[in-house]
């Protein structure tokens, strides 16, 4: 509700107005009549109040200091003058205390009831980013939050779950096919009219924090699961992980890392779905048992036991209920058996683990890992590894140097030179020791600092741009990550030290 007050020094007038704005829209209320501003000023001492008309001329503190006074305790409070046509050029001095508009007496409907819309929409717009602003420091800051105000909460996760050596490559996979606008457009369709709906980033640039503000009870679980379908439709895999109760401001980053955990221990390859709090498991029977394809793999893999294995392993996939961490055990496992039968050297530690990575990023299917996973690992393939590691990765790198500025994302250089996209990250890295995306990184980062030293004046945005971020805070953050302190910090110490240098050559 929209708290008023209305200082008007003629009761009948006074009266009309109060009756007036109230019929007009229920969203307000009229909380004070004053009939002179010092009563309205005594009033805003230790009331508070969201919209104040006042009248111009009235006795003891007249409207232009009541709106003095409002301004510059209360600048959050909007302002509306009333005043009479000899009294119109008193109004106009209120002009520095930001009035929202100006009334002419008599005041009818025609003026008032569109006035009140606007202002509704405005106490509306500003009750939003309050309130955003609030789950922000819930959020992010790390601070304690007193307040006891309780939310609807969802982790929500486009894709893979970002591990440990996916992070190079995720800012080009576009696992989120909707915006954030787009989501919320959704998620408004899908839940009551009161509903209020924030959505934030978190942790890795496919995850996304919802927060629902209703009075009303809310079947959150039967609101992600329509979630998921909805968004599915739209060529999104979203796995879901929710709270079934309300949560506390105070505890919402503490239970967005237990739902993201969750979320982490039941996510599923290549489909949507949602993650209870009962369950943090798959969600149904299967009639292949993954620690049985795992004990194959370990204890008969042998060449006319391959096809078995493959066919089993398909089994899981197109299965649809595997988990990502089952997916990843799986994969190592093969690997070192691949490996293994073809006489080539077994990948350790950070290499074999990046691979994996990527095979995910890169195959978010079922039928296109399996293929990518023998077309890597195939006896052809292998003959032809040095051949192709020394003929083709110089090419790899000139095309690189070349696109550099451009969006090249490594399913497309892949493509560019016939090779899926992990096996021509494992022997691009070989070659020079990043992976393509490394590589892209490092040539951008470079172009840019010799872009930030060689003119003092160019803008940050200007930069990102000409080294192919179109996305200034991204670039920034990656700036800072890979150089140490923020393109403007890196800008100032040059033209500090170039400064120091001048005076020391005049000395």
């Amino acid at each position: 509700m929209i708290k008023v007050l209305v200082a008007e020094d003629e009761m009948p007038l006074l009266r009309g107005i109060r009756i007036m704005i109230e019929q007009i829209n229920p969203g307000f209320s009229v909380v004070k009549c004053a009939l002179n501003g010092k009563e309205a000023v005594d009033y805003l001492k230790e009331n508070s109040v969201d919209v104040i008309f006042t009248d111009i001329n009235m006795p003891l503190l007249d409207g232009i200091d009541l709106m003095r006074f409002a301004h510059e305790r209360y600048p959050e409070i909007i302002l509306v003058a009333i005043s009479g046509y000899n009294d119109f050029h008193y109004a106009q001095q209120a002009i520095e205390y930001q009035v929202k508009r100006y009334l002419l007496k008599p005041i009818v409907k025609e003026d008032l009831e569109p006035l009140l819309n606007e202002i509704q929409k405005e106490y509306k717009s500003r009750c939003e980013i309050k309130q955003r602003d609030r789950l922000v420091d819930a959020i992010y800051s790390g601070k304690r939050i007193d307040n006891k105000e309780r939310v609807w909460l969802l982790y929500l996760c486009a894709g893979p779950f970002i591990e440990r050596g996916m992070e190079e490559s995720i800012a080009e996979c576009g696992f989120w096919r909707v915006s954030n606008e787009e989501l919320k457009g959704i998620s408004y369709r899908l839940l009551p009219v009161e509903t209020a709906i924030y959505i934030f980033e978190k942790n890795q640039p496919n995850e996304r924090i919802m927060l629902l503000l209703s009075e009303k009870e809310t079947d959150v679980e039967g609101f992600a699961r329509r979630l998921v379908e909805e968004l599915d439709a739209r060529e999104t895999k979203a796995t879901v992980s929710y709270c079934p109760d309300r949560v506390e401001m105070r505890n919402i980053s503490m239970v967005c890392r237990t739902l993201r955990a969750d979320l982490k221990e039941g996510i599923l390859f290549g489909e949507g779905t949602v993650i209870t709090p009962r369950q943090g498991e798959a969600l149904c029977e299967r009639p292949v048992r993954p620690e049985d394809v795992l004990d194959l793999i370990e204890s008969e893999f042998r060449k006319d036991k391959q096809k078995i294995i493959w066919g089993l392993f398909e089994a899981l996939l197109t299965n649809k209920k595997i988990k990502q961490s089952e997916c990843m055990r799986f994969l190592s496992k093969l690997m070192d058996k691949l490996g293994e039968e073809e006489g080539t050297e077994r990948l350790q530690g950070e290499d074999k683990e990046e691979i994996i990575c990527n095979l995910l990023l890169y195959s978010p299917q079922a039928d296109q890992l399996l293929l990518n996973l023998q077309r890597m690992f195939g006896s052809s393939e292998a003959e032809k590894r040095e051949c192709r590691a020394e003929d083709l990765m110089p090419r790899v790198e000139t095309y690189i140097r070349e696109h550099m500025t451009e969006p090249i994302t490594a399913k497309e250089l892949a493509a560019e030179f016939g090779l899926v996209a992990p096996y021509l990250g494992r022997l691009f890295k070989e070659y020079i020791g990043y992976t393509p995306a490394q590589y892209i990184q490092k040539l951008r980062i470079e172009r840019a600092k010799y872009l930030l030293s060689a003119d003092g004046d160019i803008l940050t945005k200007d930069v990102a741009e000409m080294v192919g971020y179109p996305d200034p805070a991204y670039f920034s953050k990656l700036f800072k990550k890979k150089v140490g302190v923020w393109p403007s910090e890196y800008k100032s110490s040059l033209c500090n030290s170039s400064k120091n240098n001048n005076k020391l050559t005049k000395e």
